[in-house]
């Protein structure tokens, strides 16, 4: 008979509480939250599942607090919720981030309409936050005289693939037509805080609060929101589990689409599809490799040998025809010529101006009849009234979307803009602008094109009181010298040609004596003048047949 063995009471396993219970989430940190793995939902009853999913409050909190500025589902949820109910003047319905994130990326809008259909009233404002990539920003869809109208506000650089499918959706769904989509720039904070910027956006639509313009304003939010969720946290038993997190668009990720657009531009992409193009390179690329590729010394070809890697295709068989045909019969045949030197213009390199050390004299613009400021780059938003000034790069983002960024008197004036002119639906114009350094006080005068972002027109102000300018009493006359005529041997003329017209001319020598009779001009009109001749200029020397010549091979010199 065999014996059982036996254990010492401190071996036996017992079975522990929920509090000893370590919860996975809490052993992470900042960033980390962003590689988990988002679950996409594709039906109501799914998102419902997810959403009951409970952990303690505490828990919760101690996760809220490794989150830094990334942002979860339950916080969007739950800042939607007050939005809602702190609305009192109109109708605000949210939209759960679970069901719009499943949506965009199944492309299937089946819940959404099944969401619709369940509810009682449809008439009202929607608002949410979509995540794409890691990345919030916010949706307010407002439907006025049957048309659903869908704003947003976000970086410019900024793509939203499958908004348009969704808004459109939507819009069937209610049984009203599709408006256009509106962008609001925002110039501040692309790769974090993207949560709080989402909230604050709507907040700013629905109960009129101020609209932070810059990152330190939006980090005052961000405190004040996730102390407003936290003590939400506090009063609870049970609280929700965060499946979805975001913090803003990859620094990386945008670098390598602004610098891969213009490449795909030049080898036949349209402008229209050039962002959508160049993102999804980025992604299936991959950031780094993509910036590698451009940094080297052939970009094009370095960035199409990784896209065969990955079997992407950067320009279509139609496009890459196009480009075909455009440059059909332009090219050089035979040998190529080889070119001179370039002239000294064509050579020397432009002087670029640094925007941040310009600045504009007060009063040099005007609009909505009053005198308007000189604002930095990094102000520019709804609110905003003055004059930016920018580079050609800094402000290509403002003028590919085309689109109005305040309803007051807002402009941009753009330095060292392409040749071409720039390629936007904005109103613009060239305009000649007076300028100062701000390091040396330097006087400057720049040429720089006046670019319309606001619903009031800028225009340059015009002094009411008009500059007197003194006119000076001058008569042009061109001599010419004929070598055959001249009665004095050729090369003392030629030697000094202005004493030999004087002498024959007295009249362009000043006498100051009183009284005097000699040939010279004695300013009997009283003209302030100190000498006759004022300026000797354009001295040319012309031979027969119009061939320069010098010395004494000259039969006519020429003087102005």
């Amino acid at each position: 008979m065999k014996r059982q063995k036996t254990f010492p009471q401190s071996e036996v396993s017992q079975p522990r509480s929920a509090a000893e219970v370590v919860h996975p989430l809490t052993q992470l940190q900042g960033n980390q939250f962003l590689k988990l793995t988002p679950p996409i939902v594709r039906d109501l009853w799914q998102a419902t599942s997810l959403i009951s999913q409970e952990c303690q409050p505490s828990i919760r909190n101690e996760v809220l607090f490794r989150q830094g500025h990334v942002w979860a589902d339950d916080e969007i949820r739950w800042h939607l919720t007050r939005i809602c109910a702190s609305a009192r003047l109109q109708c605000v319905i949210p939209i759960d981030p679970f069901l719009v994130h499943g949506c965009i990326q199944s492309m299937k809008f089946d819940s959404l309409r099944s969401w619709l259909s369940s509810r009682d009233e449809l008439a009202g404002v929607y608002i949410t936050a979509v995540l794409h990539n890691g990345h919030w920003y916010p949706v307010c869809m407002d439907c006025r005289k049957g048309v659903l109208s869908f704003t947003t506000w976000d970086i410019p650089s900024a793509v939203h693939p499958g908004l348009g499918e969704f808004c459109g959706s939507f819009a069937a769904a209610l049984a009203v037509k599709s408006g256009p989509i509106v962008q609001h720039s925002r110039l501040f904070a692309g790769d974090q805080m993207c949560g709080a910027a989402s909230i604050a956006y709507l907040d700013h639509r629905i109960l009129g609060t101020q609209l932070p313009e810059v990152q330190s304003a939006l980090e005052c939010l961000h405190e004040f929101y996730r102390n407003a969720f936290s003590k939400a946290l506090e009063n609870q038993e049970r609280v929700s589990v965060p499946w979805l997190w975001g913090a803003g668009v990859d620094s990386s990720v945008e670098r390598a689409i602004q610098k891969l657009s213009p490449l795909l531009v030049e080898h036949g992409v349209p402008t229209d599809f050039v962002q959508s193009r160049a993102s999804k390179a980025v992604k299936a690329i991959g950031a780094p490799g993509i910036l590698k590729a451009l940094e080297s010394k052939n970009p094009w070809k370095n960035v199409k040998a990784l896209g065969t890697n990955v079997r992407f295709q950067f320009i279509l068989p139609e496009e890459l025809q196009t480009q075909i045909t455009r440059r059909a019969g332009k090219e050089a045949v035979g040998k190529p010529v080889k070119k001179g030197v370039a002239s000294r213009s064509e050579s020397d390199e432009t002087i670029t101006l640094d925007p941040e050390k310009l600045t504009i004299p007060p009063g040099s613009f005007v609009g909505g009849g009053h005198e308007i400021v000189q604002l930095p780059l990094s102000m520019l938003g709804p609110l905003s009234e003055g004059i930016v000034v920018a580079t050609w790069q800094q402000a290509e983002p403002y003028l590919r979307t085309s689109q109005q960024l305040a309803k007051g008197p807002l402009a941009m004036l753009v330095l060292h803009g392409p040749t071409g002119g720039c390629q936007t639906s904005l109103a613009h114009s060239k305009v000649t602008v007076p300028a100062r350094c701000s390091l040396n006080n330097e006087p400057l005068l720049l040429e720089a094109m006046l670019v319309q972002l606001g619903g009031v027109q800028v225009t340059r102000a015009v002094s009411q009181a008009p500059v007197l300018i003194d006119a000076v009493k001058v008569v042009t006359l061109k001599l010419v010298v004929y070598k055959d005529e001249c009665s004095q041997p050729w090369e003392e003329v030629t030697a000094a040609p202005m004493r030999y017209i004087i002498n024959h001319i007295p009249l362009l020598k000043l006498c100051k004596q009183q009284s005097c009779t000699c040939p010279h001009w004695h300013n009997v009109e009283k003209v302030e003048a100190t000498e006759a001749i004022v300026d000797v200029w354009s001295q040319l020397d012309h031979p027969p047949f119009s061939v320069y010549a010098s010395g004494s091979q000259n039969a006519s010199p020429n003087v102005f």
